[in-house]
């Protein structure tokens, strides 16, 4: 998944590639969630494989690994060149990859207490409640890093330039905040 991310990033853009997959991902922790609540059985324990059904339905169990992959551990490694400045870049870096793998590995561990708790709809549910806030988050303020110089990037997140998405609900955004603006300024007498 790592490589096909890095075949199609030139083709979508960095944005899109992520913003995509990461509702996909929502989409199916979101039908996996839908199928473990109408079809498995509440005593099925993803644990014991003596509970488990007789059906062998793993495509969206498939579509799901694919995705997470595609979406945790490919896409972020192309953003960190980006995101951190050139003094501090090997040291942010290296610490954005010890927290992305500590948080990969709390996920794994609380995921058996999760099903427990909360049954494999329940569990499933969560994650694509994560994944849908993650994406409604990244859309706002993830910017467009296609085609911008490194210089370009550093100077926004030092605050000195803006750079937008060129989606239609920013777009829409931006002109409504502009207007609010230009109506909110006091009018020059001559």
């Amino acid at each position: 998944m790592s490589l096909l991310s890095a075949v199609i990033v030139k083709t979508i853009g960095k944005r899109k590639l992520i913003l995509g997959s990461l509702f996909a991902t929502a989409l199916c922790s979101l039908g996996l969630s839908i199928y473990a609540r109408t079809s498995i059985s509440p005593d099925v324990f993803s644990y014991e494989s003596i509970t488990f059904t007789e059906k062998k339905e793993i495509l969206p169990l498939f579509l799901f690994m694919a995705l997470v992959c595609f979406t945790s551990l490919g896409i972020p490694w192309i953003l960190l060149s980006e995101v951190f400045p050139f003094r501090s870049r090997g040291v942010a870096t290296g610490t954005a990859a010890a927290f992305c793998y500590t948080i990969l590995f709390l996920a794994s561990k609380t995921n058996y207490n999760l099903e427990a708790t909360f049954h494999l709809s329940g569990v499933f549910a969560i994650y694509a409640t994560f994944a849908f806030v993650g994406t409604i988050y990244l859309y706002f303020f993830l910017p467009e890093t296609e085609n911008k110089t490194l210089v370009e990037i550093e100077s926004y997140y030092k605050g000195e330039t803006k750079i937008f998405a060129d989606d239609f609900f920013i777009n829409a955004f931006r002109k409504k905040q502009s207007k609010l603006s230009e109506a909110s300024k006091p009018m020059l007498v001559k």
